[in-house]
């Protein structure tokens, strides 16, 4: 595992050189879901790397106090909460339904989509504190990790959250397909009266990155489910018996932890990355928002020299 945390941490500090450049023009373009899926994977790679980092070769407990930020379990929420709000407007956008909005209509839109993409990620923290057994698990050479005490309970309010924001993500993304399917003829002229300057290979570039953040979530926390549904529940016997020894850090040595458990442990922390390469596959390659700030300081250029020409 070792290795693997060295080539991770690689990759999850390198991931942000391919997210922050995509900033500006989904931020013009008020893409709430982009920029809160580039905001919540930004977070987890620097958190989960950085824990990483400070538990390499590790004998003894770090007690890392940053340990307990609850971005190191709900990084991955926030990113399919972002995914979701995407795949909906899409959903929205393509539907015959649907009319132009205004600029103050989207910035209201855009505002209150930000909102939810927060909160929604959020409401995870009580829930996954009731059945939070102790304080954090530090694993060596892998990071800190969130406990949870075994029980359906904990199946209920953990894992089926994100699995069930994946599940409605993936029904907005077959609305859309359908949608964009049916008015594939007069799908260009319909983005352009809706949201202008947009092309159908756009909507198409934003549809396919929805669609396979789902493809790549719903698959993990589907068999985080099975393998977390072969071991032997404990019953939840009420707050204080769970929480009996909340203060506890545990040390734990990856090769104490079963081998399926820790495929998906470490499945689970490349999904940084991974999300990263997805939105640089789709929009980074282009590198439109280098091309436009590139015209703009020319045209500024030009400017200048004009002025100073008229001057002398």
């Amino acid at each position: 595992m070792l290795r693997s945390s060295i080539a991770y941490t690689f990759c999850a500090f390198l991931s942000l050189l391919l997210l922050f450049p995509l900033i500006p023009c989904h931020w013009r373009a008020k893409n709430a879901g982009i920029i809160l899926i580039i905001f919540w994977t930004s977070l987890g790679n620097i958190v989960q790397a950085s824990s990483a980092i400070s538990l390499l070769n590790a004998t003894n407990l770090v007690n890392l106090r940053w340990c307990d930020f609850v971005i190191q379990y709900i990084w991955g929420i926030g990113a399919c909460s972002g995914n979701l709000l995407l795949l909906r407007r899409l959903a929205i956008i393509a539907s015959p339904h649907s009319k132009p909005m205004d600029q103050t209509r989207k910035l209201k839109l855009f505002v209150r989509e930000i909102a939810v993409g927060i909160v929604v990620p959020l409401i995870q923290i009580p829930l996954h504190f009731v059945v939070q057994g102790h304080r954090i698990n530090e694993i060596r050479d892998f990071g800190c990790l969130a406990s949870i005490y075994p029980s359906v309970l904990s199946v209920i309010l953990v894992l089926c959250y994100m699995l069930l924001i994946n599940f409605i993500c993936a029904i907005y993304g077959i609305i859309a397909v359908f949608y964009l399917f049916i008015r594939r003829e007069e799908m260009n002229s319909l983005l352009n009266m809706k949201i202008p300057g947009t092309s159908k290979l756009q909507f198409l570039k934003l549809t396919g990155l929805g669609i396979s953040q789902s493809c790549l979530w719903l698959p993990n926390m589907t068999f985080f489910i099975i393998n977390i549904a072969k071991s032997h529940f404990l019953p939840y016997q009420g707050w204080n018996v769970v929480h009996k020894h909340f203060n506890i850090v545990k040390l734990v040595d990856p090769n104490s932890i079963p081998s399926e458990e820790l495929v998906l442990i470490e499945l689970s922390r490349w999904m940084g990355p991974l999300t990263a390469v997805c939105l640089f596959l789709f929009f980074g390659a282009n590198f439109e928002h280098l091309r436009t700030q590139r015209q703009k300081n020319q045209a500024r250029d030009q400017l200048i020299v004009y002025r100073k020409e008229i001057l002398t």
